[in-house]
C-alpha cells in the first residue's frame, strides 16, 4: 500500500505554499520517496477567489501531472481546495468556488484557529444537505477545540471526518498542538491523517512516514492503516468510508 496525502499546499505560486514549479516537483519527488502515490492539491480558498479561479487550480493541476509524467516521477495530483468555513460556503460551492476533492463528493473543511464559529454546525448541515462528505482539516490547531473536545465530538456524530497533521503528531506546531492531537487519536477523533504540506523540506514538508509511526505505536497498526490508506482511498475514489468500521468517539 501506499501513502494518499489529501491536503497539500503543492501549486506554485497561489498560496504559502512553493512560489515556483521546480519546487511543487520537489515536493513530488520527497513524498514519492516516503512512498505516497496520490496527493491532493489544495489551496486555500481564500487566496484563490482573492488572486485568480478555480479554473487557475485545475489548470496548475494538469500542468503539475503533465510534468511529473515526463520526468516519470510516479504521483497522481489530484484537484481539492481548503475551503474556509463561512456563512455562505454553501453559495460558493453552489458557484463552484468553494471546490471539493476532484471527481469526489468529499469537501475539506478549514475552521478558524482562533474558535468555533457559531454557525459552524449549521453551515456544515447544509453542506451535507448538498451531498458533500465533510473533512475538518486539523482540528488539533483550533483554540476552542483543544479545551473542550465535545466540539469536535459532535461533528464527529454528524458524520464529519477529521484530518489531523502529520506535522502536529510529530511536534512540529509545538507541544499543546502536538499533545491535542494525540489526545484526539486516543479519542477515537481522527479518521484522517495527511501532510498539510508547503514545502519540499523542513517543517512542513510532505513526509507521513514519521507520524504513521507514531499512531502504530499509540492506537495499533490496524487504526493507523485506516488513517493513512483505507480511509483517504475511500475518500478519492467517491466511498463513503463504512463508518461502521471507524471507531466511533469516546467521551
Amino acid at each position: 500500500m501506499s501513502f494518499v496525502d489529501i491536503h497539500s499546499h503543492i501549486l506554485p505560486g497561489i498560496d504559502d505554499g512553493p512560489s515556483h514549479i521546480e519546487d511543487s516537483i520537489k515536493m513530488a519527488k520527497v513524498a514519492y520517496s516516503d512512498d505516497t502515490s496520490v496527493i491532493v492539491a489544495t489551496p486555500h480558498d481564500r487566496d484563490v477567489s482573492a488572486k485568480f479561479s478555480s479554473s487557475k487550480v485545475v489548470s496548475l493541476v494538469n500542468t503539475l501531472n503533465q510534468i511529473l509524467r515526463e520526468q516519470s516521477i510516479p504521483i497522481k495530483v489530484l484537484v481539492g481546495m481548503e475551503n474556509h468555513l463561512a456563512m455562505d460556503s454553501p453559495e460558493q460551492f453552489d458557484k463552484g468556488i468553494a471546490l471539493p476533492i476532484e471527481g469526489t463528493c468529499s469537501m475539506l473543511i478549514e475552521l478558524p484557529f482562533e474558535f468555533v464559529p457559531w454557525y459552524a454546525e449549521e453551515i456544515m448541515y447544509k453542506l451535507q444537505g448538498k451531498g458533500l462528505q465533510l473533512i475538518i482539516v486539523h482540528p488539533e490547531r483550533n483554540a476552542w477545540i483543544q479545551k473542550n473536545f465535545g466540539i469536535l465530538s459532535r461533528m464527529v456524530n454528524m458524520g464529519i471526518l477529521c484530518q489531523v497533521t502529520a506535522g502536529s503528531i510529530t511536534g512540529e506546531f509545538g507541544p499543546l498542538v502536538q499533545k491535542t492531537a494525540d489526545l484526539l487519536l486516543r479519542r477515537d477523533l481522527v479518521h484522517i491523517v495527511a501532510s498539510d504540506s508547503h514545502s519540499y523540506r523542513g517543517d512542513r514538508s510532505p513526509i507521513l512516514s514519521d507520524a504513521v509511526g507514531y499512531i502504530r505505536r499509540v492506537v495499533g497498526y490496524e487504526a493507523a492503516n485506516r488513517m493513512a490508506y483505507d480511509v483517504p482511498a475511500s475518500v478519492i475514489n467517491n466511498q463513503y468510508p463504512d463508518m461502521t468500521k471507524i471507531l466511533t468517539p469516546k467521551s
